[in-house]
């Protein structure tokens, strides 16, 4: 049985480590949730995919006109694009997928599930 547990770095920090360093690898920007959320806010490019049992299907890239993808964006911006597949350099989308399915299968998922990446194309690596 899966049990959703808030996280805490506090108890958490090893397995978080443990995870993005499996996920992203050794030394990339991703050391820790605190600091990819950080980052992630001031990125506008915004990807997503999903598994299913396992296997990542796509990448959906959301095309925002808005400086934000926020919540107006979201829900209330007819201009806001979902765009499949997306539009993004081939090495990007290759490893989206991957990601997505390191993340899937080392946090236990099962069924369906959806991973959210943003991506900064002002940057290589």
């Amino acid at each position: 049985m899966l049990q959703i547990v808030p996280e805490t770095p506090e108890l958490h920090a090893d397995a978080i480590e443990d995870l993005f360093a499996r996920t992203f690898g050794s030394g990339h920007f991703a050391k820790t949730a605190e600091r990819l959320r950080e980052y992630s806010h001031s990125l506008p490019e915004v990807n997503r995919v999903a598994v299913l049992d396992g296997k990542a299907q796509a990448v959906t890239e959301i095309v925002s006109h808005t400086r934000f993808f926020d919540y107006e964006a979201k829900y209330h911006d007819t201009r806001t694009e979902l765009v499949m597949p997306a539009k993004i350099p081939e090495d990007v989308y290759k490893k989206a997928l991957e990601n997505a399915e390191a993340v899937y299968n080392g946090i236990g998922c099962a069924g369906l599930a959806r991973c959210d990446f943003r991506y900064d194309d002002s940057k290589s690596g």
